[in-house]
């Protein structure tokens, strides 16, 4: 049965590395994270070192990111760029230091008291294996976190990793209640397989006469801690989840039931994990709820703005204060300054330059040519409208739709679907692009509109 849960592994393993652009490693790696007591290898190959299942994902991350196409100056350029992750590689620098030479150096002058299960005896510290094993651990972590920083660059692949995160607390959930429920069931079978471990696995521990849901993991601390850091992780990122349902029903029974396993856990470590997250979660939604109520969102809080210098954001000149162009209509007063109201003001029935702007740029793609012939400048320096009159009625039908087109019913204001209709429906449009030799004598360029167009209408508009 173990030969056959590892079997099992590698072959999904595999199957997850042969996926497209790295997706299914990444889900792989987020279901490995609760199956801390599962030796992929068997401990007799390892000579007695246990190989867990996402140590080894993360290698078939890390080996998936060196594979593509400018990968190592990828991982290159995410370890040493000094704006990037360069003191998580100087950390695992110091590390490596540490690893190789204070074994050595403390050996003989400290005593330790290692613990399996109970408390042994005080032995001198010496160099052994596990100074090794644990800094290749160390190593696949931080190395594993340039390589997620590579593959997470495209929002597909965010939300990709979002997803995993959530099947990896469903995969947790699981393993915590199956365990739980091994107390009057007789579940041990299915889950002795995944507890190769050579380490010690405290998996039978009670508290008070209730058993400790230890999961899959060695040993109820490491399970709460688990189970904490998924809860945290789907907190704080959930808003970044596109899919609305995942977002607003899976992720939210997912996060009450990870905190009930952490209670039946049992762990001091994770409650005093899980009190700290209670907190955080309560500072954050004050916050949110300040700045709704300012009518502003996260991150418009006012912060100093500078002018800077030569574009130099190291040489800050003097302090400037948010506005709108002095020529133009005022914010309204007693308003918030802040993107809401100046969205709201880029609106407003006296800002009609965004109106035309808009109009301007969709005549573009239906005529070859805009009304104003600079599409990106509709300023003072710019061409003059080839008919004014007519920018400023499309403008104004865009923004208070007042003409009734076949077929459609009453438009609301700024419909993008009127405006298009608006346009086809016109006898301007619907001119022959056949052109005559006076045509073409007196109106090159067609700015008189006197045919039709010959432009080909991309399906994107």
């Amino acid at each position: 049965m173990d030969i056959a849960a590892i079997l099992a592994f590698w072959a999904l393993a595999a199957w997850a590395f042969f996926g497209p652009n790295g997706g299914r490693l990444i889900h792989a790696f987020f279901v490995s994270l609760p199956f801390g007591s599962f030796a992929v290898l068997s401990p007799g190959v390892t000579g007695g070192l246990t190989l867990t299942p996402t140590p080894m994902v993360a290698l078939l991350i890390l080996l998936r990111c060196l594979v593509r196409r400018g990968g190592l100056d990828a991982l290159l350029t995410e370890a040493l760029a000094r704006r990037r992750m360069l003191l998580l590689f100087l950390f695992w620098v110091v590390a490596a230091l540490i690893t190789a030479f204070m074994p050595r150096v403390m050996a003989g002058r400290v005593d330790i008291i290692p613990f399996r299960g109970e408390m042994l005896g005080a032995t001198p510290l010496r160099p052994t294996a596990q100074n090794v094993s644990q800094f290749a651990y160390l190593t696949i972590s931080v190395f594993v976190a340039f390589a997620f920083a590579v593959l997470l660059r495209a929002p597909g692949m965010r939300q990709c990793a979002l997803r995993a995160l959530n099947l990896g607390a469903l995969a947790t959930v699981i393993t915590g209640a199956l365990d739980f429920a091994s107390t009057w069931l007789p579940l041990t079978p299915l889950l002795d397989p995944f507890r190769t471990a050579t380490y010690a696995l405290l998996v039978t521990h009670e508290v008070l006469g209730a058993k400790r849901v230890v999961g899959l993991m060695p040993e109820a601390s490491a399970f709460g801690s688990l189970a904490v850091g998924l809860l945290a992780m789907l907190w704080f990122f959930r808003r970044a989840i596109a899919d609305r349902r995942l977002r607003e029903v899976h992720a939210p029974v997912l996060m009450i039931l990870l905190a009930v396993l952490v209670w039946r856990s049992t762990s001091t470590t994770a409650y005093v994990a899980l009190g700290l997250l209670g907190l955080l979660a309560a500072l954050e939604w004050c916050w949110r709820a300040l700045a709704a109520r300012r009518g502003a969102g996260p991150g418009d809080e006012n912060r100093p703005t500078y002018l800077l210098k030569r574009g130099d954001w190291l040489k800050p000149g003097n302090e400037v204060s948010a506005g709108v162009p002095a020529f133009l209509h005022p914010l309204p007063p007693g308003a918030e300054v802040s993107r809401l109201t100046f969205a709201r003001w880029l609106v407003d029935r006296r800002s009609p330059t965004t109106a035309r702007a808009l109009v301007n740029r969709v005549w573009l793609q239906y005529f070859g040519a805009g009304l104003v012939e600079t599409p990106e400048d509709l300023g003072t320096q710019s061409p003059a409208p080839s008919h004014p009159a007519l920018l400023d009625w499309l403008a104004v039908e865009f923004m208070e739709p007042t003409v009734a087109l076949p077929g459609e019913s009453r438009a609301g204001p700024w419909s993008w679907k009127h405006l298009h209709r608006l346009i086809v429906h016109s006898a301007t449009y619907r001119r022959s692009s056949r052109v005559t030799p006076d045509l073409l004598a007196r109106d090159p360029s067609n700015r008189l509109l006197a045919r039709g167009p010959r432009v080909r209408v991309e399906g994107e508009v």
